[in-house]
């Protein structure tokens, strides 16, 4: 899968009740795959 992504921006928005790894699996895979991702909000 790498580079399929290559120069694509992907925003995260996190709300509460959410898994840790339902945040950083699709994290790292999205960035593994070239896209520039970044977290836009997260619970408080």
């Amino acid at each position: 899968m790498s580079d399929q992504l290559n120069g694509k921006k992907i925003a995260f928005l996190a709300t509460d009740g959410f898994e840790q790894v339902e945040f950083t699996q699709p994290w790292e895979a999205i960035k593994s795959a070239g896209a520039t991702v970044e977290l836009v909000s997260r619970p408080t």
